[in-house]
């Protein structure tokens, strides 16, 4: 028996990496990316440490385990993309380790499906979302052992996963932390007293090398934080699967038919796991008790404390970062059920198909980079960043400084290039006028060569961020913006992208 379930194990973990293989290479989201991930793991290879030499407003797990991943397999386009797919593959076994404590028959499969043939295809990129899902599934299946079949180092264990979500990333660690106080409080398992040492001890180990560091912890993790979310915060709205309806019915089967099939399954799927998100997930809860099953109870718990800790940003894009909530739900929505499920499971696994297909046939272009080739589905953006990447080639050297500005932290990793500043990103409005001031003195300083300038129109991210306040925020765009290009001029430019040489 125990032979067979590692084949299992092994079986779906192949399955759920090669999954993700025709996302690999999708030129998209690349500044995300490299923002929350990629970029930190690179600056922490050439020792530089978060806090210490550059600022973050994610804790630091996904840097740590990244650069760890690039010592070894280098920060490549292979190297950042298989590890996406990992993490992706790991996520699947959790939820299917989580759906085996609450059911043996083969429903317990659903879930597993929903999340390797979907998720990670809305956000097809290494990121920190991902890694704190992958955490989150890790309390997720202590918490349900604990309280359906504990071991003597089970609550420690608790207490470790919960801690661990928070390295990963702050609203991950408060769902973790939300499933613990919610488990015990309907079941009281034993060793709670062992938990919460695990968790306190798990976060001094953690956080210990930066005790020296805690104004700046405290900086970037809470006071300076508060316009970050302000400005991501977007409400949950049915509106959306509207937006999305409307932007494939050009689509004609006749003609498009393999497009025509991936976008109506994606809408379909979307459909369900986030239509019927805020539904269906308290509606599992109420059948659990009803029926009085302690690991329904369990999960439907786990999965009520995951929904309330997911509010501030409601996209479909984002809501699939906790997508697990809804796939685990269905194991008691739909338990006895088991021929909806595998037709569900059937017309999931055909959508990842036509989807893979889709996408291998839009993504035609190609993008030159010295991290390798990606592919675009945009002609003119494929050929103004390939312009650029052989300006980049003649012009700068690997690891030479430049600026990226303001939201184009993808050419550092890219493009193998140093950031000069402690920043990220540097996107007026959203950060501080002081961080200007001491960008703009360290160019000075540094004498930086050139600015990379991503050409962006302020009223475009006033339309998709609508909580920022509008008046504020373009005036904020052009004085910081004559701030960081006083003292250079232009020298280079194609559509969407322009070169900002220092004056002599």
């Amino acid at each position: 028996m125990k032979h067979h379930l590692n084949r299992e194990t092994l079986l779906l973990f192949v399955l759920g990496l090669l999954a993700t293989v025709p996302y690999w290479t999708l030129y998209q989201d690349m500044d995300d990316e490299a923002a929350v991930a990629a970029l930190g793991a690179v600056r922490l290879l050439k020792g530089e440490l978060p806090y210490r030499d550059w600022m973050t407003r994610h804790t630091p797990g996904t840097y740590f385990v990244t650069a760890a991943y690039y010592f070894v397999f280098g920060s490549g386009q292979w190297g950042t993309r298989s590890l996406m797919g990992l993490v992706s593959s790991l996520s699947g076994l959790l939820i299917h380790s989580c759906s085996k404590q609450v059911t043996s028959s083969k429903l317990r499969y659903l879930p597993w499906v929903l999340w390797t043939c979907g998720s990670v295809a809305e956000k097809p990129e290494l990121n920190h979302h991902w890694f704190g899902a992958c955490s989150t599934l890790f309390t997720f299946y202590w918490v349900l052992r604990w309280s359906l079949n504990p071991g003597p180092r089970t609550p420690i264990w608790v207490g470790f996963s919960a801690a661990l979500s928070s390295w990963f990333l702050q609203s991950n660690g408060l769902s973790s932390l939300l499933m613990v106080i919610l488990v015990w409080l309907r079941f009281r398992p034993a060793g709670l007293g062992k938990t919460i040492l695990a968790y306190l001890l798990t976060d001094l180990v953690l956080w210990l090398p930066w005790l020296g560091y805690a104004h700046e912890v405290w900086l970037n993790h809470l006071r300076i934080l508060t316009r970050h979310i302000t400005f991501n915060r977007q409400a949950y709205s049915w509106q959306r699967l509207s937006d999305l309806s409307a932007f494939y019915r050009h689509l004609d089967i006749r003609f498009q038919t393999i497009h025509f099939l991936a976008a109506w399954s994606q809408f379909g799927r979307v459909c369900l796991q986030y239509g019927l998100y805020y539904i269906a997930i308290p509606l599992a809860w109420v059948i659990a008790e009803k029926r009085r099953k302690r690991a329904q109870i369990a999960l439907a718990y786990g999965c009520v404390a995951w929904a309330l800790t997911t509010g501030y940003c409601q996209t479909i894009d984002y809501l699939s970062y906790a997508a697990p909530a809804f796939q685990l739900a269905m194991l008691c929505l739909l338990d006895g059920q088991q021929r909806l499920a595998a037709g569900w499971g059937l017309l999931e696994i055909a959508g990842w198909f036509f989807r893979a297909c889709s996408v291998s046939v839009a993504f035609c272009y190609p993008i030159a980079t010295r991290a390798g080739t990606y592919w675009a589905a945009d002609p003119q953006n494929a050929y103004s960043l390939n312009q650029l990447h052989a300006w980049i080639e003649n012009h700068c050297p690997e690891n030479s400084p430049v600026l990226a500005y303001p939201y184009f932290s993808r050419v550092y990793t890219l493009e193998k290039l140093n950031n000069p500043i402690q920043q990220a990103v540097l996107l007026p409005w959203l950060y501080e006028d002081k961080e200007f001031i001491d960008c703009a003195a360290v160019m000075d300083r540094e004498k930086t060569p050139f600015i990379l300038h991503r050409v962006l129109n302020p009223d475009v991210i006033l339309t998709e961020y609508r909580n920022t306040p509008a008046e504020e925020f373009r005036q904020e765009y052009a004085l910081q913006g004559a701030r960081i290009f006083n003292h250079y001029q232009k020298v280079w430019e194609v559509p969407g992208y322009e070169v900002w040489a220092r004056k002599p």
